[in-house]
């Protein structure tokens, strides 16, 4: 039962609203462009990890994917995907890479090899994953939930990839696979966990728990990159030409150089604001942004947005969540 979906990382939207206001001569364009491509590759190879787990039977467990939970001092630890059941927990650290993949064990490191040959190194992902499950394990124990077995994978959601190791834990391919291997995996975990630890009303209980306290993250990624918000562009961008160029024009807004027409532009120009500025804006900021000359507009158009307010009717502020910002950039 899939009980939280994998959702498009909030960083892809940030870049692409970056991108919409980036001038195209700007020095930190092509670096923009090169992540945004990384963050939809790693996207796209966690959502190939579903159709793996797909063949898992769907009535014996639960799914989350893309958990961030709070841990220690204001900090919080993210979830690639988790797999629950009543007799054990699966954690699974996600990696799309391609090239040669080698574990460095004595050193804690991963070294990928590039087919032209280059080198980079990343943190262990073994060591992130054993972080995890040491991390879950507290929170589980935090909510006075029953001890349960965690087994952890790092999965490799590139089947191009090579693994190789200087690991003596002959255990070492048990606990690195690629994403094609997870069902026969995992199925044999029913048999060497028999007992079950957790009813099912326990179960949804901590399932409920754990996607309550899911806390999405809004990073500032113009600091990020040495961008000021002064650099980026103002307007609204045109969904056909993809220039800055739309015009208020008799109730819908006008491209100016190519004449196609949209009715809700300002709500994606919206969230592009508070992807980059801020969570709130008035009426000013809005027109000042958005080069809407008329104050009554302006105001009709936030109204419609239905986006909670505070203040009074001349001071008034529009809010939008991070939670709700989420939703509002998948469904426009």
């Amino acid at each position: 039962m899939l009980l939280k979906d994998r959702e498009i990382p909030i960083e892809i939207f940030i870049l692409e609203a970056i991108l919409r206001r980036l001038p195209y001569n700007h020095l930190k364009r092509p670096k923009v462009e090169e992540d945004l491509r990384k963050r939809y590759a790693g996207y796209y190879g966690e959502q190939s990890i579903d159709y793996h787990l797909s063949f898992l039977e769907d009535n014996k467990y639960m799914f989350l994917h893309n958990l961030r939970l709070p841990w220690k001092d204001d900090t919080y630890f993210q979830i690639d995907s988790l797999i629950l059941s009543p007799s054990y927990i699966i954690l699974l650290e996600v990696k799309n890479m391609t090239g040669t993949l080698f574990f460095d064990e004595p050193a804690k490191q991963l070294i990928r090899t590039k087919t032209d040959g280059t080198q980079e190194c990343f943190s262990y992902p073994i060591t992130q994953s054993n972080r995890h499950v040491l991390q879950l394990n507290s929170w589980l124990r935090q909510h006075k939930f029953p001890n349960i077995p965690i087994i952890s994978y790092v999965v490799i959601s590139n089947s191009s990839a090579i693994i190789n190791t200087n690991s003596n834990d002959p255990n070492f391919y048990e606990k690195v696979t690629h994403a094609v291997n997870l069902p026969e995996k995992i199925h044999p975990l029913i048999d060497l966990y028999p007992n079950k630890i957790l009813t099912v009303k326990k179960l949804n209980k901590i399932a409920e728990q754990l996607v309550s306290e899911h806390t999405p993250s809004k990073p500032a990624m113009l600091e990020r990159y040495g961008i000021k918000s002064e650099e980026l562009q103002k307007g609204l961008f045109c969904e056909d030409c993809k220039k800055l160029s739309l015009k208020r024009n008799r109730g819908s807004w006008k491209c100016t150089s190519c004449n196609s027409v949209s009715k809700d532009a300002h709500l994606r120009g919206l969230a592009d604001y508070f992807l980059l500025i801020d969570n709130t804006i008035t009426n000013q900021q809005f027109r000042s942004y958005f080069h809407i000359e008329s104050r009554s507009v302006a105001a009709k158009l936030l109204q419609k947005s239905n986006l909670p307010t505070s203040g009074s009717y001349k001071d008034k502020t529009y809010h939008l969540s991070l939670s709700e910002l989420e939703k509002w950039m998948t469904r426009n």
